[in-house]
Parts: structure tokens; sequence; C-alpha cells
């Protein structure tokens, strides 16, 4: 199925729906422009990955991606409202689903099994992990530092271990400072400060999960025409451009 690319069209189709079925006056949050921007963007991007790495084969594990499109578009409405738990448990979610699909694409069988024989066989994200460290970069990428694979594979999940960490407190509600809800129904309003710091976690995640995907399925990325590439691109968030750097220096290209 082609990827619908344009932005504009989504952001004022979510304006409308927040406005029409909950009454929010889009126009009092002046960062809900970027951070439509941006999961958007990502949203469109996680569409691309699912295009280019569908397979042919029985095996539904797309799934996995499917959901995290589903957990970022709801995001995208509850953190409008100002719902900042359930947002960050969704966005952590999409951490979970991500290393789910990553795993579970290269192992069909064990995918399998746990469908259809033992739900129990489902495997935590510190297996995949481990499945990750010991990745055979070489049998794909016979020309490129394998060093320099595992570093910045290191990198990636020592990253993605802050951000899912920071996640984790809002989900869990470690201390007060990570509570909603504590006395009156309208403690939850649409909020600014509570807009911009999901805007972060959610280019967090992009940028993580635009970065691995890039790692493990490079030559399918150099196989996408430049506009996909592009949104792939944007959608790698961070000042510094450490990812970006490293993923050139290791292919060429990004």
């Amino acid at each position: 199925m082609p990827v619908d690319y344009s932005i504009s069209p989504k952001k004022r189709a979510v304006r409308k729906f927040l406005q029409t079925n909950y009454h929010l006056n889009t126009n009092s949050l002046s960062n809900l422009d970027s951070f439509l921007d941006y999961s958007i963007q990502g949203i469109i991007a996680i569409k691309i990955w699912k295009n280019k790495l569908q397979n042919s084969s029985s095996m539904k594990h797309d799934i996995y991606l499917d959901e995290i499109i589903s957990n970022l578009n709801q995001v995208i409405i509850l953190s409008s409202l100002g719902f900042t738990i359930p947002s960050a448990f969704l966005i952590r979610r999409s951490y979970e689903n991500l290393l789910a699909y990553l795993f579970y694409k290269d192992h069909p069988i064990e995918y399998f099994i746990k469908e259809n024989e033992d739900s129990s066989k489902f495997k935590k994200s510190v297996e995949f992990e481990i499945y990750f460290k010991e990745f055979p970069f070489q049998f794909y990428y016979p020309r490129v530092d394998l060093e320099q694979c595992k570093n910045l594979l290191s990198e990636l999940f020592r990253d993605k271990g802050d951000q899912y960490s920071e996640l984790s407190n809002y989900v869990h509600g470690h201390n007060e400072n990570y509570l909603e809800l504590i006395s009156l129904l309208d403690e939850i309003s649409p909020d600014n400060e509570a807009l911009e710091k999901i805007t972060k976690f959610i280019c967090e995640f992009f940028t993580f999960s635009n970065s691995i995907l890039i790692l493990f399925s490079f030559n399918q990325y150099h196989l996408c025409n430049p506009e996909d590439k592009q949104i792939i691109r944007l959608s790698i968030h961070g000042g510094n451009r450490r990812y970006k750097d490293k993923i050139r220096r290791l292919f060429g290209e990004i």
C-alpha cells in the first residue's frame, strides 16, 4: 500500500477532531504544531519501513509495527488532551513492540510457536537485547567494520535504556512527580509543558527506531527512493547528529 506523505492535512484533521469531539481550543497549545509535525512524520517513517520490510510469508509479525502505529496515533490524541501517563505507557510499549518485531522477523518458527502453541514463549525485551548484541552483522554486511556496528548498537541500547527507565517512572508512578488525577478530574488539562515533555519522548523513540532499523536493514534502506529516505532521516532527531554521523561512517550514506 502506498504511503501518504502529506503532513499538513493530517495535522488539520487532528485539530478538527480535538475541537469537534473534545471542544479543545487547539490554538491555546503553542507546542501542538511542532508535536504534530514530529509525531506524524515519525508515524509515516514507520509505515515506510513496514512497506519495505513486508514479508510474503504467512507469518504476521508485521502486527508489531501496526501496534506501534496504533500506539502513537493514540499518543497524539492523549497528549494533546493532557494525559501524560497513558502517553508514556504507549511510547514505552512501542519500544517493546519494535524489539519484538526485529527479533521475530528473523525467527518465524519462534513466532509460530508463540502464536499457536505456547503463548508463554513470548520473550522479554532483555532476551531480545541479548540476541541483538550477538547479531551476526558480518553475514549481512561483510565489508562493514564489525566493531563500529557493535559500538553503535551499544550506544543505541544505552540511550534506549535511559529513555525506557524515564517512561517507566510515569507508568509505575514511582513518586508524586509522576502521578496524575490525585484529587480532582480537572487536574488533567491541555498543558504546553506536558506536551513538550511527550514531544521529547516521542522524538527519542523515533530516533531509536529509525536508527536501529537502518542498522539491521540497511540493504532495504539503500533501495528506498529519495523521498522515503528523507522522511526516515528527518525522523532521527538530536542536535549532535551522532547517530546519523555514525551510520554514514558505517555505510557511506544515510
